[in-house]
């Protein structure tokens, strides 16, 4: 029986050596201190589905009928036994990553406006262009006849020759 107690205090005193970086000392013995407290992989994976559910209607708002509550919940319930497989948490994440996913999508949808805005500007410029030339059939530096007769055909000019005439 005797043995039995010192194998025992063997195994308690091979816990206490594993766990001494969680106990702390104080005057007349040692306490335990808070272990951190374990990782809730299901509340990680609802992030980590917020966030990609976020950067996919960002980059393509009509997804958003796609990524409802629902298939928030379903995706999130299957993700979580995968990230506590592989110890994954949102906050393993680099820096570089998060910013990709919360800066990737407005950045996106600015540069696909600024595209639109672009090629609503040049449409513009060419229907007033149209315009201007639809009024003016011979052009805006299209040269007079040689002897003014209503009979002798245009001269042809080069466009830059517009600029010296008045």
């Amino acid at each position: 029986m005797n043995e039995d107690f010192e194998q025992l205090a063997g195994r308690a005193a091979e816990v206490d050596a594993a766990n001494e970086p969680m106990m702390t000392p104080i005057e007349g013995g040692i306490v335990a201190t808070e272990a951190e407290p374990p990782v809730d992989y299901y509340r990680e994976s609802r992030g980590a589905v917020d966030f990609f559910a976020a950067l996919i209607v960002g980059y393509c708002p009509s997804c958003a009928d796609v990524w409802d509550s629902g298939t928030k919940e379903r995706v999130s319930a299957a993700l979580a036994p995968v990230m506590e497989k592989y110890g994954v948490t949102l906050g393993a994440l680099p820096p570089e990553l998060t910013l990709l996913i919360v800066a990737g999508p407005p950045l996106y949808q600015s540069s696909r406006l600024v595209a639109e805005h672009t090629q609503r500007k040049r449409e513009e410029a060419e229907r007033q262009r149209q315009e201007a030339a639809a009024k003016n059939p011979a052009g805006p530096y299209a040269a007079g006849k040689p002897d003014g007769s209503p009979e002798s055909p245009d001269m042809l000019v080069h466009p830059q020759m517009g600029l010296y005439q008045k």
